[in-house]
């Protein structure tokens, strides 16, 4: 398929490429900030990397988030194997979902039990990065084993340091799942989990020169999902929600000081969905903004942008979208963070509109560290998506409890709840959902 005039696309491709380009001609290496929470991202340069010990007024000031805090006497030392630490695992969860179905009516309990075994091989090269992690869940339910499944997933990171200014990042996952009933556009008909194919490989080159830096990126993804048996007995063909998302992205910021940047984000899509009702279309969005800190305890991160999606399909037409993407991390105590983040985007997944749905999110997030080796965390939600050329509107409340308790090196304990309640102006796809799980992770 070929695409589609568009002025405006068009101007906004081209300024992907000459950003990138003045990035990459300006400057040699020296200490700089990524400012954010992307901390030990795998396209960072070294030059950032040790320009955080100056440039991070957090680190500068020794303070830290909770999740940052040092718990090494509580880690797996992991089985050395040559260039590489191997970190085996395995997990044990019981799980209570009292709408294991995610119906808007009468709810059907079920306690299930997970299994999930795990290898990650963790790479200790001077400068380059290559891990690898292979995992898969067991899913069994103790009254209705026709729920019962099995995913597995394999993936690959790899990062390549030319120098101190220049990296070449990559990553590979592959992976067989199965859908959550609760997502937005799962079948409600379905009598089982939808299973699906999930493929995604990513490609970019990071060039750092000083206060200037960029990333150019390229992605492709793809899920392909299969068809699953409803309640009456009937086959839901699922393919019509296959699709393949081709991404080409410019990333470009500009450090004026510890604590304050700007940063843009351009980004080309294609999204391909062949079927009879097809939403193929092609997506452009763009955003701006600042990072910055109130004081080296409070940060902020706001963009503001813009969203298209132009379709194949003369019958959809165009779909546009204000874009919007902040968020704030508060190191309240020494130990206690919170955050809290908001978005609006246009997103990508085949919807039962054709159109297209914008979902406003806002969530918030506390981190308490009430021992050391015992993490308390606390999460709240809501979520309001719109659908286009659809009389479907969504309202979702989230809200969750996790403990995590470090018991030895080896022995991780957990316990969590989870709790969704959606409205929707379509009222089969009302739901009230409350989950609970306890488990325990054996790791070496």
């Amino acid at each position: 398929m070929s695409c589609p005039t568009n002025p405006a696309a068009n101007t906004l491709a081209a300024g992907a490429i000459i950003a990138f380009a003045s990035v990459w001609l300006r400057g040699s290496a020296v200490s700089a900030l990524d400012f954010g929470s992307d901390e030990g991202r795998r396209d960072s340069t070294i030059a950032y990397t040790e320009g955080l010990r100056t440039y991070d007024n957090v680190k500068k000031y020794g303070a830290e988030r909770v999740d940052d805090r040092d718990r090494q006497m509580f880690l797996p030392d992991g089985i050395r194997a040559g260039e590489y630490l191997v970190f085996p695992s395995l997990a044990a969860k019981a799980i209570y979902d009292d709408n294991i179905f995610a119906q808007p009516g009468r709810k059907t309990g079920d306690l299930s039990e997970e299994l999930t075994p795990s290898v990650r091989l963790s790479s200790q090269f001077p400068n380059h990065i290559l891990d690898m992690a292979v995992k898969a869940r067991v899913v069994h339910f103790n009254e209705h084993s026709g729920l019962d499944y099995v995913d597995g997933s394999a993936s690959v990171d790899g990062a390549f340091h030319f120098d101190h200014a220049h990296t070449l990042a990559a990553s590979v996952l592959t992976s067989f799942e199965h859908d959550d009933r609760a997502d937005p556009e799962a079948p409600k008909n379905a009598a089982e989990f939808v299973p699906l194919f999930h493929n995604r490989a990513t490609l970019g080159l990071t060039r750092d020169a000083g206060r200037l830096y960029g990333t150019f990126s390229g992605t492709v993804e793809s899920w392909r999902y299969q068809n699953v048996k409803a309640f009456d007995g009937s086959t839901i063909n699922e393919s019509a929600r296959n699709l393949e998302v081709y991404t080409a992205e410019a990333k470009v910021g500009y450090r004026f000081s510890p604590g304050f940047e700007w940063q843009s984000k351009l980004r080309v899509l294609r999204n391909e969905n062949s079927t009879a009702i097809s939403q193929s279309n092609w997506g452009y969005e763009a955003l701006s903004g600042l990072s910055l800190e109130s004081n080296p305890l409070v940060r902020w991160h706001v963009l503001a942008g813009f969203a298209l999606r132009d379709y194949d399909r003369t019958a959809f037409g165009t779909t546009s979208a204000t874009l919007l993407e902040g968020r704030l991390q508060w190191l309240a105590t020494q130990n206690m963070t919170v955050y809290v983040t908001g978005r609006r985007e246009l997103a990508s997944d085949v919807t039962a509109s054709g159109k297209g749905r914008i979902d406003n999110t806002i969530k918030g997030r506390i981190e308490y560290e009430v021992l050391r080796n015992l993490v308390l965390t606390g999460t709240a939600g809501f979520i309001a998506a719109q659908y286009e050329g659809a009389d479907r509107d969504d309202r979702s409340v989230v809200a969750g409890l996790g403990l995590q308790y470090f018991h030895t090196k080896n022995i991780l304990l957990t316990a969590d709840y989870e709790y969704l309640h959606r409205t929707s102006t379509m009222s089969e796809f009302n739901l009230d959902r409350n989950k609970y799980g306890i488990g325990v992770k054996i790791r070496f």
